[in-house]
């Protein structure tokens, strides 16, 4: 272990137990998770749309009453803002499945993009003689797994954001519990 390392790790929590115990509970909830991802799904859906609900309210507060705005354009850019949010967060939180069926196809097109992204990096990396494998491989999985999850629609709408929460739980915790048992170690 390198000095680097140990200094992170030293300026984690004092207590181990605790750090650990809560890497536990999340590779816990994430296995249920997994089980019950079109309820973790929905309920997803439902908090986004309620946040954005909450938001566009306060936006629209902002704009008809909110003394930073001063000149009619404004105004009437932050209230059409504000509405857009609302109307979206009601249709959010009143039609979750729909709702789904909306984050779920934006999330397959950042993993598009981020895959084609990384695939292009990756490639003008290799002309310079520069590492690229790892890069184009994870590239390459961003695209299969939106190729995947928009080939399955409607039916991954309903279950990807769950499952993809539930796994980034599990591996959470499972890097608290690593970290945990590192400071272990280290006697902390």
């Amino acid at each position: 272990m390198n000095a680097e390392t140990s200094t992170n790790l030293e300026d984690l929590p004092k207590s181990w137990k605790t750090m650990l115990a809560l890497g536990i509970v999340m590779m816990v909830l994430g296995v249920i998770g997994m089980g019950m991802s079109f309820t973790l799904t929905i309920t997803t859906v439902v908090f986004f749309g309620a946040f954005m609900l909450v938001s566009g309210c306060m936006q629209l507060a902002h704009a008809l009453f909110g003394k930073e705005i001063q000149d009619w354009k404004g105004k009437a850019m932050h209230t059409l803002s504000a509405v857009f949010y609302i109307i979206g967060g009601l249709l959010t939180v009143f039609n979750p499945i729909a709702g789904s069926f909306v984050l779920t196809a934006m999330l397959a097109g950042v993993f598009l993009a981020m895959g084609v992204y990384r695939v292009y990096v990756a490639v003008e990396r290799r002309k310079q003689g520069q590492p690229w494998g790892t890069l184009a491989a994870v590239g390459i999985a961003d695209i299969l797994m939106a190729t995947i999850i928009m080939m399955g629609m409607p039916w991954t709408a309903l279950w990807v954001l769950g499952l993809l929460i539930a796994i980034e739980l599990v591996m959470n915790g499972a890097m608290l519990v690593a970290i945990a048992l590192e400071k272990r170690k280290l006697g902390a």
